[in-house]
């Protein structure tokens, strides 16, 4: 692999040279600021970067034996691991939210099948007696719940729990029955509205896996609220590994009218929030980090803080296995994120994997990518919306 040397006075000069160099897809490895000194009478920033495209593919390394993506504590048990005594440490904001998706939750289940009434350890499913016929209706609807990726434990729980409380004298056919799952689906879910729905200014960060869409789904939030909302928007690139995503921002940021700064250091991050402090929403877009390299991720939430009271944003792709899904939220709880994003929902075969992303983390739904437009395909999450989309594709 071969790897270049450019020193220059601004990181924009720097990149400038390296994109006539190595190209637009070239990698950026470190960056530093050389202090004055006798050769050098100014600040200067020396920056490494190569061409090679290899040095971004990781190759995953072999899992833990017994390694298993259990419950988070103050989460609805979906994902019980009988075998993990380990608690891991959550940070305040899952704890808050999940505690309030477990009370949500339980308000939901029938009286007589509470966990609270029933003293059932809250990592546990509590078990549901049924008859024979209410057998084959919960059957019916688990069946359902499990074609459209919901797994299989969440799919038994809640075809169950929904049967239990279906009326006993109003007879049920399979579009009533999908009615009611459907609404099943909606208890489950939590949405967190309009990015801006309360109005003040504000400050996000897409953060998540490299490939998962950050940098278009920061420029639809731009082009929604510049152009159809009519606010005030700038734009952050702390993509420091690919030049290719800062230009591509930088080009979004051209034709939707917003400011795009380019940064990469903590005085760089609060310098350019200064500068933009007149927006009425900043939006950070960040580089993909691999989940298992933690120390990349705290280094992002270093950078992040600089920024100041920032809402971060963990953007997942609906086409990725949910046990995937599942570890990066974990690694990715370092960074506080309070909303969750899930783009390529017009990719993925089945969506199930929302639900069972959702109830693992507990973190409210913010947004859905529905294609490639800007900025078109780009939703507010919704209960109804996220449930049909689940049970039936959204049709």
């Amino acid at each position: 692999m071969e790897v270049r040397t450019y020193r220059a006075r601004e990181m924009k000069e720097a990149l400038q040279m390296i994109k006539s160099e190595l190209g637009s897809e070239a990698i950026i490895l470190s960056s530093r600021t050389i202090d004055p000194d006798g050769i050098w009478r100014s600040r200067i920033i020396e920056v490494q970067a190569t061409a090679d495209q290899s040095v971004i593919e990781v190759t995953p390394a072999e899992p833990e034996k017994n390694q298993t993506y259990g419950p988070i504590p103050g989460m609805l048990p979906i994902f019980s691991s009988p075998s993990s005594e380990k608690t891991e440490s959550v940070p305040p904001v899952y704890q808050r939210t999940r505690a309030r998706r477990h009370r949500t939750i339980e308000r939901q289940i029938p009286k007589q099948l509470s966990m609270t009434n029933r003293n059932i350890d809250p990592f546990s499913l509590p078990s549901i007696k049924l008859s024979e016929a209410e057998g084959e209706t919960a059957s019916f609807m688990e069946n359902l719940l499990l074609d459209s990726g919901v797994s299989s434990e969440l799919a038994s729980f809640l075809a169950k729990s929904i049967t239990v409380d279906l009326p006993s004298n109003i007879p049920m056919n399979q579009k009533l029955l999908r009615q009611r799952l459907e609404h099943g689906l909606s208890s489950q879910l939590l949405c967190s509205g309009e990015i801006l729905g309360n109005g003040r200014r504000k400050i996000i960060a897409l953060v998540g896996p490299t490939g998962s869409g950050k940098t278009t789904t920061a420029a639809k939030i731009a082009a929604t609220e510049a152009l159809i909302r009519g606010k005030k928007v700038a734009m952050i690139s702390a993509d420091g590994f690919r030049i290719a995503a800062s230009e591509q921002l930088k080009q979004y940021g051209s034709l939707i009218g917003t400011p795009v700064e380019l940064v990469q250091t903590r005085r760089e991050m609060s310098n350019a929030i200064r500068r933009l402090s007149g927006a009425d929403l900043i939006i950070i877009d960040t580089a993909g980090r691999n989940y298992r390299d933690s120390s990349s991720i705290e280094r992002l939430g270093r950078l992040l803080n600089s920024a100041g009271n920032v809402e971060a944003h963990l953007v997942l792709p609906a086409t990725t296995r949910d046990n995937e899904l599942m570890a990066v939220c974990d690694a990715h709880s370092v960074l506080n994120p309070s909303r969750m994003v899930f783009t390529k929902t017009d990719e993925a075969l089945t969506h199930g994997v929302i639900l069972n992303v959702h109830q693992y983390c507990g973190i409210p739904l913010s947004l859905l990518g529905t294609g490639q437009s800007v900025p078109e395909d780009l939703e507010v999450a919704e209960v109804e919306k996220i449930s049909r989309l689940i049970l039936n594709g959204g049709n």
